[in-house]
């Protein structure tokens, strides 16, 4: 097999390909629940912004977190906490902008009963 070192390496290398990779928890939950959300945008030259937003086509619930960037003087890592989010099945979608437009997007899926 690969080991702890092999897995850990590639886990990197996946994140840094990447120009936003999202993270949630808990994926599903009791509801109201509490969201977590940790963006991990490797450093870019061209990083503008970021925006991350929760829809449904269950609930007519949604949230949506935004926050400017300053290229490559940009942190790597941000964190976005939901409250009370309530029950239903949820997109959660992930961007991070440049100059020219939208550089990259990431998406998960929630579900709180």
């Amino acid at each position: 097999m690969g080991g702890p070192r092999r897995v850990c390496k590639w886990l990197i290398v996946a994140v840094l390909a990447n120009p936003i990779t999202l993270w949630v928890h808990p994926r599903v939950a009791p509801a109201p629940a509490d969201l977590r959300l940790v963006l991990t945008i490797p450093t870019h030259h061209d990083n503008r912004y970021w925006r991350v937003d929760l829809s449904s086509a269950t609930s007519p619930y949604a949230r949506a977190s935004a926050e400017a960037m300053e290229g490559a003087r940009s942190p790597i890592v941000y964190e976005v906490y939901w409250r009370d989010i309530p029950a239903g099945e949820y997109d959660v979608v992930a961007h991070v902008g440049g100059r020219a437009g939208l550089r990259g997007s990431d998406r998960s899926f929630v579900v709180f009963r």
